[in-house]
Order: structure tokens, then sequence, then C-alpha cells
């Protein structure tokens, strides 16, 4: 696994963390246009503290880290077009994190000032990076304003009619689709991810959660059609099929699942061989058609 780590130093706070949305956007965009899929390939984290922006991208794919160089490259030389299309959606994404809407005092000002934070190098793997001192409204661009009132979308895949045998594989499909799915979600509608689909409920469901502003329009129709085609950019992008390679030798991954936390929610003990045994096209062809998925809403 290869770690690359990218900090950049600003004197603002919320237009720092807007940027890093912004930025965040295009980079997983990118990574999936070249056919690569968090979390097989690789994960994707970003955070802003007082100012300094920093964004943490873990690659776990031998093609990706071939090309390391490249992506670093294609990351800090990436060309964003700052416009308001891309912009509402972090915009929205920030307000159903704070729970407040964001006063815009001018689209314009808006727009120089994200390309001013575009314009300050990026530090690659750099140490010891201490954060700003930003103030907490910057520079007359963006500011908090009202609460926002907000739902919670909670996407659910019950594991429990799965046949025990293969449920631990169900678990990490599912957790693959849930997490993609979020993301894309998020990135559509200007949501914000509460929760990954990284651990089982107590009802044995796998569950993903996202918070958006409760005027935002998502139907379980569009739910049901990014589902489908989230599911279909998987099978031919080669996801699917990076991941059973992964678990039918786990021995040899980064980032294995924890066989402890597998029997917490499956009720199957695991190890190297079992997985081996159970990660096959067949089983997964078999899981994807009796694979379920609820969609709840809470104001």
């Amino acid at each position: 696994m290869y770690t690359i780590q990218l900090t950049k130093q600003t004197e603002t706070q919320h237009l720092a963390h807007l940027y890093e949305h912004i930025f965040y956007i295009h980079i997983d965009t990118m990574l999936r246009s070249e056919g690569w899929f968090a979390p097989v390939d690789y994960s994707l984290d970003a955070y802003t503290d007082a100012g300094v922006i920093s964004i943490v991208l873990d690659l776990y794919d031998g093609d990706l880290v071939d090309t390391f160089h490249e992506i670093i490259r294609k990351t800090v030389d990436i060309d964003i077009d700052f416009d308001m299309e891309i912009t509402s959606i972090a915009i929205r994404q920030l307000e159903a994190e704070y729970n407040k809407l964001l006063v815009i005092k001018s689209e314009e000002k808006l727009e120089q000032s994200l390309r001013k934070i575009h314009k300050i190098e990026w530090l690659v793997n750099a140490k010891n990076i201490k954060s700003g001192q930003a103030e907490f409204h910057d520079d007359k661009t963006i500011s908090l304003g009202d609460d926002l009132d907000v739902k919670t979308i909670a996407i659910t895949f019950p594991l429990g009619h799965i046949d025990q045998t293969v449920r631990p594989l169900c678990r990490q499909i599912a957790g693959l689709i849930a997490n993609t799915l979020i993301s894309d979600l998020a990135d559509t509608y200007g949501g914000f991810v509460v929760s990954e689909a990284y651990q089982v409920n107590d009802n044995h469901e796998l569950e993903a959660v996202l918070k958006l502003a409760k005027s935002t329009k998502l139907t379980t129709g569009d739910i049901d059609t990014l589902y489908r085609e989230v599911v279909q950019e998987l099978s031919e992008g080669g996801g699917f099929g990076r991941l059973i390679k992964a678990l039918r030798h786990i021995d040899t991954i980064p980032m294995p699942p924890s066989n402890e936390r597998t029997y917490e929610d499956t009720g199957v003990m695991m190890d190297n061989h079992a997985w081996g045994e159970i990660a096959t096209d067949d089983n997964l062809r078999k899981i994807l058609a009796e694979l379920k998925y609820d969609v709840t809403a809470a104001f």
C-alpha cells in the first residue's frame, strides 16, 4: 500500500473547507473515470483544520501503485473549473455537515477566492504542518447563517436471508455497493455521509447513512436508478472482479477484512482458506441476484 498525503495551508476556514469538498469531488471523479473504486482499489479522506487542508489517498491496487507518480501529478495539477454547478453541490454538503445555511456574499468573489486557494502549492507527504490561525468567518465571502432543516437517508442491506456459508462474502459485496452508492448520492445531491457501510446493525443489516437538506428532492426512484448504475459500473469496470480476486488471495492484500468483525456480523468464523473457498464468480452472481436493500428517511 502507498499513501499520498497532500497538505495546503490557507488563512481561512469555511472557504478552505469548501475548497476541500470541491477538490475531493474532482479527485474521486478522476479516479472513478480511470476505472478504480473505493474501497477496493483506494481510500480517500479529506479534512480541514484551522485553515490547513489535508487530502489522504491510500492506494491498494498494484496497478495504482505503478502509476503512483502520475496520480500525484494529476492530483496536484488538476484543473478545476469553479462553476456554480459543482460549487453548489459542495455548498450543500457543507450545509448538511454544519446543519447551517451558508451565506455567500457574492458568487463572483467566491469563485475568485476559491481560485486563489487553488493556486497555493500542495505539499506532498509533508511533515510537521502546523494548523493556521484562521478566523471563523473568513474574508467576507462566506459565513454561517441560520439553522438548516435536515433529513437523513438510511440505506440498509439485510443479510439474514443470505445463505450463511456465503454471508461473509455478501457482507463485502454489499459494503462495496453501499459505499459507492452513498458516495455518489453525496456528490450528486449535495449530502454529508454520516456513516459508511462498515458495520452491521442490531437487525443484521449493513447500513449507510446520508444527511441532506430537508428540501432536497431525492426519491426512492432516484436511488433505485443510481443503484442499478452503480452495480453495472462495478460489474463492467472490474470492481467486483478485483474484490473477488483480493478475497481469494486475502493474505496478499494490505487491508483484509477483520475475521473477528466478520464473525460478529455474520456468525461465520473465517480464515484465509475459508475466504478462498467462498470468493468465487459463481457466488458473486448468486449474491447479486438475491441482494436486497431498503431506504428509510427520517426528518
